[in-house]
């Protein structure tokens, strides 16, 4: 009886397995052209997010121990190097004639044909390689303020600064030209800024921040942009990615990327506390919301922050020593001193 099942099951499985269509065989693929390495050199350990410049067929790089180069592009040979005399943190940004990186020091130097024509401190660190355009450098820090030099002398032409987040992306954002507009990234906002003058001439949102704390609401845009026509498309961090029609600075279109569930809770808790017979109840009613990658962390963050803050609410009831100051602790000389006299205090 058990041989004759089995017999059975076989020839089940040998009829499924003939009735399987057969994979599709694979197309042969020949390249219709051949590349070939026409040349290579080295210029160092990079040590940061190096984005090369090119201009009339020289390509112009740097290295992260501050060592900036310009390549033939045909055949690699150098045309010219310079030493920057410090670790560099941004570049390379090239018209042609001037060249300008960024180092950690925050300062920003500029090369004219190899030899170094000035130098000029900003406040903020950069991670944004200069633009060198019209005889000017515009420089962006993290922070967003968006800084232009004189190319030829250094000298400062104007400072753009404006409220910001309180927390920014330490990543190279977009600053770039339509022809003569300077387009910046403010956070998830494109702007196009008079070269001039350093106004805003116009200003739209490629994304919209979501989350429930700054980490989760970062959404700056992240350089380069890519321009086909009169069209600059951008991608914001974790959030979207969007043209905007730079003639006439309007949106044209956007899309989210990725895929984000949010979640939100509302939760009481009550507290009860004993003294001997007496009995004090005290209640708190607190909201959270998460935004995150998965349904389970978007549930698990929003009733963590609803509970937190519904037990602190509760807490503050009976004191701030035990809501709002909860964790505020005692400083170590508080401790160190508090059994003293109050002599030895005032002193």
């Amino acid at each position: 009886m058990r041989a004759t099942i089995a017999c059975v099951l076989i020839g089940l499985l040998a009829a499924c397995a003939a009735d399987k269509p057969k994979p599709t065989p694979l197309e042969t693929y020949e390249p219709k052209t051949a590349g070939r390495l026409v040349w290579q050199g080295q210029v160092g350990h990079i040590g940061f997010a190096l984005v090369p410049a090119v201009q009339g067929g020289v390509f112009y790089l740097a290295s992260g121990d501050g060592e900036v180069q310009a390549l033939q592009a045909e055949t690699g040979a150098v045309l010219w190097s310079a030493r920057v005399g410090g670790a560099v943190s941004a570049g390379v940004g090239s018209d042609g004639r001037f060249t300008s990186v960024v180092t950690r020091d925050n300062e920003v130097v500029t090369f004219d044909s190899g030899r170094e024509a000035w130098r000029k401190r900003v406040p903020s660190s950069v991670v944004t390689p200069p633009l060198v355009a019209g005889e000017r450098v515009f420089v962006m820090a993290v922070d967003r303020s968006v800084h232009a030099f004189d190319a030829i002398d250094g000298r400062r032409l104007w400072t753009m600064q404006r409220p910001g987040d309180a927390l920014t992306l330490a990543q190279a954002s977009v600053l770039g030209a339509y022809r003569n507009t300077l387009l910046v990234g403010q956070g998830a906002r494109l702007a196009g800024v008079d070269p001039l003058r350093g106004v805003v001439q116009w200003e739209v949102p490629m994304a919209s921040p979501r989350g429930s704390n700054e980490v989760e609401r970062l959404a700056d845009l992240v350089g380069p942009a890519l321009r086909t026509g009169d069209l600059i498309c951008a991608r914001a961090f974790q959030a979207a990615v969007g043209c905007v029609d730079a003639d006439r600075g309007r949106i044209v279109w956007t899309k989210q990327i990725g895929s984000r569930f949010a979640a939100a809770y509302v939760t009481r808790v009550r507290i009860t506390v004993r003294a001997g017979e007496e009995r004090i109840v005290r209640e708190g009613c607190g909201a959270g919301e998460s935004n995150a990658a998965s349904p389970g962390q978007a549930h698990e963050f929003a009733a963590k922050a609803a509970e937190t803050d519904a037990t602190k609410r509760a807490l503050s009831t009976f004191g701030n020593s035990f809501g709002l100051s909860l964790y505020a602790g005692v400083s170590d000389q508080a401790r160190r001193t508090s059994n003293l006299p109050i002599d030895e205090l005032r002193a």
